[in-house]
C-alpha cells in the first residue's frame, strides 16, 4: 500500500483508482468478518448451557510489529487480526464437534479468500511515472500507462471520486485536465457538424 500511497502523492491517478478499491474492500471485508464473527458465536451457542468451553488461543503466539505509512496498510493488518481471531474460533467449533471437518474447510476457506482479496490489490498494482498532466497533454507517458493500465473512470481523473484515505488531490492537475476534456468535446462537436466533404 505504501507504493501505492506515493504514487498518489504524486499525482498518479491509476495510484488513486487502486486505493478507491483498497477501501471498497477494506469496508466490504471487514463487514464480512463481523457477520462471520456472529455466525460463529450463534454455532458456539449450541453447547448446553450448563457447558463451559474455553477460548481458543495459540499456544504459541505469532508477534509481529506493525507500521504502515499509510492507513490503508493499518486497516488491513487489523483485517488481519480479525480474520486470526475468526480462524481460532472455526478450529475451536470443530474441535467441539459442532461443525464438521467440510464445513471447517469451507470457512477457512472463505475467510482466507477474503482477506488475499485485499493483499492481492498491492501485489497487482503496477507503478508508473504517470501524472494528471501527463494525461492532460496526452503526452509519451501517458498512452504508455493507458496501454499497460487500461483507461480511468472520468470521476477518477478529475478527482470527484477519491478514497477518504487519499492525500488531496493536485488542483492544478484538474485544472489542466477539464480544460483538456472541454477541447475534446468541442472537436468532437465539430466534427459531428461537419459534411463527408469536410472531414475528408
Amino acid at each position: 500500500m505504501s507504493q501505492i500511497h506515493r504514487d498518489s502523492l504524486a499525482d498518479n491517478p491509476w495510484a488513486d483508482a487502486a486505493l478507491v478499491e483498497a477501501e471498497s474492500l477494506t469496508d466490504i471485508t471487514n463487514q464480512q468478518l463481523q457477520k462471520w464473527q456472529r455466525n460463529l458465536e450463534e454455532i458456539m451457542f449450541l453447547l448446553p448451557g450448563n457447558t463451559f468451553c474455553s477460548e481458543g488461543y495459540a499456544t504459541s503466539p505469532l508477534k509481529i510489529g506493525v507500521h504502515s505509512h499509510t492507513q490503508l496498510g493499518y486497516r488491513s493488518a487489523y483485517l488481519l487480526a480479525a480474520s486470526d481471531q475468526i480462524i481460532m474460533t472455526i478450529f475451536q467449533a470443530h474441535h467441539y464437534g459442532l461443525i464438521s471437518l467440510k464445513e471447517r474447510k469451507a470457512w477457512l476457506h472463505r475467510v482466507s479468500h477474503q482477506i488475499r482479496c485485499i493483499f492481492s490489490i498491492a501485489q497487482r498494482y503496477h507503478s508508473l511515472p504517470v501524472t494528471r498532466q501527463d494525461i492532460a497533454s496526452n503526452n509519451a507517458n501517458a498512452q504508455q500507462a493507458i496501454k499497460q493500465l487500461g483507461k480511468l473512470d472520468r470521476a477518477i481523473l478529475l478527482g470527484t471520486r477519491r478514497s477518504r484515505y487519499s492525500p488531496p488531490v493536485n488542483a492544478e492537475s484538474i485544472r489542466l485536465l477539464k480544460s483538456a476534456f472541454k477541447c475534446l468535446s468541442h472537436q468532437a462537436e465539430a466534427t459531428k457538424l461537419m459534411g463527408p466533404d469536410d472531414q475528408q
